[in-house]
């Protein structure tokens, strides 16, 4: 079902500085039209590999789950690497061509043959005043998949923060996906870092208008 639903990429366009590496492990659950699905664990890790040049992956293990028809195994992946075209401490602006390969499940809902992989390119950009963040992405994937979306993030404390998002994705790409279908999304994460480097985060998001 996730394959043939545009999703959308929503991200602010800070960078990390040249060295520094950042990695987080998650656990991700989705449900909907009586079908679930759980990522554990997901693997994220981001690489400040230049001066304005960062890479990342994004690898998900889904759980199997025959009786609901979730096949088990390697998710669908992402690897990325973004660059900062304005890196200034109050104007941000970063692209990030991203190839997406499709996990085993995603992959049985297009339709036969197929290429396993896919191609996108977000752009993303951010105003950060020190204690409000605005942020905004959009662009497309391959094969037809369109996304805009943007958010604002509040630093609560010295050691919270929060966030929110809305986020619009569509098609027209009848031949893989569902046929002008679009989808709509509300988020919110709330992140605690007790240390400079630990940050333990929870994030949740409902679909308020899909095709």
């Amino acid at each position: 079902a996730t394959g043939v639903v545009p999703f959308a990429w929503i991200d602010d366009a800070s960078m990390l500085n040249q060295g520094a590496v950042a990695l987080s492990i998650s656990a991700f659950r989705w449900s909907g039209s009586g079908i679930s699905e759980v990522d554990l664990p997901i693997i994220g890790v981001s690489v400040g590999a230049a001066p304005r040049f960062q890479i990342g992956a994004s690898i998900p293990n889904v759980i199997d789950n025959p009786d609901a028809g979730v096949v088990g195994g390697l998710g669908t992946t992402y690897i990325s690497g973004k660059i900062g075209v304005l890196t200034g401490n109050t104007v941000k602006l970063a692209v990030a061509p991203t190839l997406q390969i499709l996990g085993d499940g995603a992959l049985q809902s297009f339709t036969a043959g197929e290429r396993r992989t896919q191609f996108g390119i977000p752009v993303s950009i951010e105003g950060d005043s020190g204690i409000v963040r605005v942020f905004a992405s959009g662009g497309g994937f391959s094969p037809g998949i369109w996304f805009a979306g943007g958010g604002v993030g509040v630093s609560a404390t010295s050691q919270v923060s929060v966030s929110g998002s809305f986020s619009r994705a569509w098609t027209n790409a009848s031949e893989t996906t569902v046929a002008g279908s679009s989808r709509q999304e509300l988020s919110g994460t709330v992140a605690y870092s007790p240390t400079s480097q630990f940050t333990v985060f929870g994030s949740v998001g409902h679909t308020v208008a899909t095709t």
